[in-house]
């Protein structure tokens, strides 16, 4: 560990939601770039089409395109920062 990174505990309901979220979002990256890859309980597609929905938003059909519309909906929740 370098000497500016901090440990980050996730004790609010908040930080932990988000470390949910950022779960899904890396599974379903994995799947969209190695479509043999490993395999879930629950499908990352199927759980960010269902937080989508949540946030009012349509997915799209594709693993693709739900992984980009997730991804807006991170950045938008201030979960994901722009590099």
């Amino acid at each position: 560990m370098a000497d500016n990174d901090k440990p980050v505990i996730l004790d609010t309901e908040d930080s932990i939601k988000a470390f949910f979220m950022l779960q899904i979002y890396y599974k379903l990256k994995m799947e969209v770039a190695m479509p043999a890859g490993p395999r879930w309980s629950v499908p990352p597609m199927r759980q960010a089409q269902g937080l989508l929905r949540q946030a009012g938003i349509k997915p799209k059909g594709r693993k693709k395109a739900v992984l980009e519309q997730y991804h807006q909906l991170l950045r938008d929740l201030k979960i994901l920062k722009d590099a």
